[in-house]
């Protein structure tokens, strides 16, 4: 491991869903990769509470361009990883979602990487607490790391 860079949320926030994937605030890092031979190892721990039980997800991007995405079929969304809890748990509790990569982008220039969210038209996503910020519930972190691997 040639290097480690990391972003860590820790303030509540709010994004809502449009259908379409959305930044989520404070969770970008850049880095600058010694060699393009070298791969960058993208590791993500999100912590939300949602409004509605519906779909979400999220998806990896480096500068750009999403990347370790599903193969598309029909309109089903892409993405990394699901935020989806299977129920409604969410609404009164905080759940964690998370997902690695390694990322192999050819590269020595400076790769700007982030995490982006998506939920069904309407929907809330909260981070770092539950759906419905009930008083009782967690104070969480999320986060982003990002760890260049000599290659």
């Amino acid at each position: 491991i040639l290097q480690v860079k990391q972003a860590i949320k820790s303030d509540i926030s709010t994004l809502t869903g449009t259908g379409n994937y959305q930044d989520i605030s404070g969770l970008s890092v850049s880095i600058t990769p010694s060699a393009t031979s070298s791969k960058i190892f993208v590791q993500c721990l999100l912590s939300l509470g949602t409004t509605s039980n519906t779909y979400a997800q999220a998806q990896f991007v480096r500068d750009s361009t999403a990347i370790n995405l599903g193969d598309t079929s029909g309109s089903r969304p892409r993405g990394t990883f699901s935020l989806s809890d299977g129920g409604s748990g969410a609404y009164y509790y905080t759940v964690s979602r998370g997902a690695n990569f390694l990322d192999s982008p050819n590269s020595s220039s400076a790769l700007n990487y982030k995490v982006q969210a998506q939920s069904g038209n309407g929907v809330t996503l909260t981070f770092n607490t539950s759906g419905e910020g009930y008083s009782g519930s967690h104070a969480l972190t999320s986060s982003i790391t990002v760890m260049e691997i000599e290659g």
